[in-house]
Formats: C-alpha cells, structure tokens, sequence
C-alpha cells in the first residue's frame, strides 16, 4: 500500500487495493488463530506505521496544514475558507491539493488549536503524520494493557488503522484516544468506594468533553452520561459532569476567539447539508424518493432521533458507544474510509464483526478515487456497495443478537 497511496495518480489504486486484500487476509489469520508474542506484537505495531509514515498522505493533511499555518497569521479559518482571496499570500504550490477550497474549517476548535500547534511547531506532512500516529500508538499500549496481545492485535494491526493515521495522517486517533481512556477508566468502576468512583465518572465526563470538542460525533455519549444520573435525580451531579464535558470544549473556544480574527459557522451549513458519499441507509431511501439526494436533512434528522434513543434506554457505556458509531456509520450520508476505524477499539472486547468487517471491506472506498479520474462521478456501484456494506451488516446483526442475550443474562 505505501507505494500506491498517491490517489492523485489513480493508476496506482488497483494495486494499492492489492497490498490492502493481501494485509487484510493476513490480519483475519492473525486474528483467528495463532499465538503473538509481546515483542513480535509491537515490532509489528510499530514498525508498519513507521514504514507507512512514508507513504503519500491523504488530502486531509494538507488542508490540516494549511489552517494551522493561517491561524498563526491571525486569521480564523471559519471565516476564511482555503479559497478566499485575503488569503492568496500565503498560498504555496500545496495549496492546490486542498479539497473543497470553498468550503470554511469544519473541525471543532480544540482541532484547530492542535493543527495550529503543529503548524507552529514544524508545518511537514512528515510531522503532522506522526502526531496522528503517536495517539493511535497509546490507544495500541491501553488495549494492550488491558486486554493483552491476542485481542489488542484486532485494533493494532488493523490494515485500515494503520493507513488512515500512519498513512492517510487523518487526526481520528485525537478523538479516538480520550474515549477510549474514558472507556477503560469507566469499566473500572463498581469496585472501588462510592465517592471515588464519582470522582472516576468526572474524569470520565472531561474526557468525553475532550473527544467531543476534538471531533463533534462523540457529543450524544456525554448527553448518555447526564442521563444517567438525571434518571437517579441527582440533579447536583448531572449538572457537573455537563459542566467538566463541556469544560474542553469552552476553554478551546475561548483560546481560539481570543487569537484570532473572529469566529464564524463552527458547522458550514452549505457542507454538511449536501455532501453525499459511501452512505447506506440515506441511499436506500434515495432509492425510492430520488429528491432526497439533495438535502441530508432526512439522515441528520434520523441521527440525531436515534441517537437521542440510545441516549434514554442504553445502560451500559461500553453498549452505547458502539450502538452511535454503528448509527452514525449506517445513517450518515457521508461516510470516508478513515470512519470504519472508529468501533474498532472496542470491537476488541465486544469481538463486533460488522465494525471488524466493514474496516476491511471499507477499503472499497478507495475505488471513488479511480471512479472520479475515469467519469468525473464520486460514487460507487452497486456491486462496490454491496462489497462495502454487506459482510459488515451481517456481523453487526450477529454481535446485536449476541449483545441482546449478554444483556439479558446480566
């Protein structure tokens, strides 16, 4: 995969699928059978994403870059979007691989302040690639930690994590990261005194604060959060831990607003309510109601009701974040690869074979980068949807009734 990664040439995406079907085969070997050593565990770890860190990044990168760098010039990049002409100074000949040049920052402001840090620090695709990798290495040691190597590899050395951090340098490990510490730190509880294990779900709500203000999807596990002591009438208790999970997000605000020219939509509304690509459900409806495809208010409005489900009946945390990164996957009309990394984590524990699957299966979205170059169309067919979408819906229904019948042995 490292030396076909360059989708801007897309004669090389036929084999770059290759390397990915030969890692995806080997990855489902490792994971079904066989015993890891620690040390061959983290030689393998390290060593792919160190070899993929010189891989072509994904044209993620270069808009990260170049909203970092603007901020440090004082301006805000939810103002001015890559192609506003305030900004023609500071363009370089990278600023051509910016996608949507249009279209203002849509990464919350904690994002920002990081890529601007970045920026700061050392403006190289090399470097933004490897802050991407070190929060994905420290999601590796947690689950390490705590499940050990036979079940940590189905995250470590998942084929699409490795190229969406180490290779694409996507920033998904950033959100990933405190929520999976929030996790492992939440499943500790039960065990320990009362007023200790309220300090454990404070922590707990800060940092699912910190997830959500890193990436805006996270935000309906703090509402769950809330809840649950809403559901006891501990009304004290509901109202701190919104306050510590929205601590993250205003003091980044604040940093942001002060260092800056201004503000502006944190969500461009013209973005978010059009763009389309790899959808499941919002395609199916388009099926039968083709006016659908011009607006994603229907799936946002399906999100956003289902989540709000989740949120009042899911009991356990570990449940409720799987259930909202499969619902946001499955109703979402606008899915990137990089996504079908986000349930992997806790398909560790869970053995969760749809999030498993769709992680190898997704690499069939790397096909629209062909498709755009041969027709002008970012869309798949109906065969490459149904190889996307159908292994990893039967696994998900196998791990819901599985998941049902743990529950109600509980």
């Amino acid at each position: 995969m490292a030396g076909h990664s360059d989708f801007i040439r897309p004669e090389g995406v036929p084999w770059f699928m290759l390397g990915a079907g030969l890692s995806a085969a080997g990855y489902l070997l490792s994971v079904s059978c066989g015993r890891h050593r620690v040390l061959v565990f983290w030689i393998v770890t390290v060593g792919v994403r160190c070899i993929l860190l010189y891989s072509a990044p994904g044209d993620d990168v270069w808009r990260y870059i170049w909203e970092g760098q603007i901020q440090l010039e004082g301006f805000s990049p939810y103002l001015h979007p890559p192609a506003d002409p305030v900004l023609e100074g500071f363009r370089n000949p990278d600023w051509l691989k910016i996608n949507h040049p249009g279209t203002s920052a849509i990464y919350p402001p904690l994002t920002q302040l990081g890529l601007r840090l970045l920026a700061w620090m050392n403006p190289a695709t090399w470097f933004f690639k490897t802050a991407m990798v070190v929060p994905d290495l420290v999601i590796c040691l947690l689950l390490f930690l705590r499940f050990r190597v036979r079940r940590a590899l189905v995250y470590a050395w998942n084929p699409m994590v490795i190229y969406s951090f180490a290779g694409g340098g996507h920033f998904d490990a950033w959100f990933l990261l405190p929520l999976v510490a929030c996790w492992l730190l939440m499943d500790t509880k039960g065990d320990r005194a009362p007023w200790l294990e309220n300090r454990i779900e404070l922590a707990g709500a800060f940092l699912i604060g910190v997830s959500a203000a890193v990436k805006w999807v996270t935000l309906p596990i703090l509402g769950w959060l809330v809840w649950q002591r809403l559901r006891k009438r501990e009304f004290g208790w509901a109202i701190m831990l919104l306050g510590f999970g929205l601590l993250p997000f205003l003091l980044a605000l604040s940093v942001f607003v002060l260092t800056v020219d201004g503000l502006g939509p944190l969500v461009p509304r013209e973005f978010t309510m059009v763009t389309r690509g790899c959808e499941l459900v919002p395609w199916i409806i388009e099926q039968g109601w083709p006016h659908t495809y011009e607006s994603n208010s229907i799936s946002l409005g399906a999100i956003a009701l289902v989540s709000g489900l989740l949120v009042l009946t899911v009991r356990r945390f570990d449940r409720m974040v799987e259930l909202l990164i499969v619902a946001l996957i499955v109703l979402g009309p606008s899915n990137h690869a990089w996504y079908f990394t986000w349930g992997l984590p806790f398909a560790v524990a869970s053995r969760n074979w749809g999030s498993i699957l769709l992680s190898l299966t997704g690499f069939t979205y790397f096909r629209l980068h062909m498709t755009l170059a041969l027709t002008g169309k970012w869309v798949l067919t109906g065969i490459e949807r149904s190889i996307l979408w159908g292994p990893p819906v039967l696994g998900w229904l196998e791990w819901l009734l599985i998941g049902r019948r743990s529950d109600g042995s509980r």
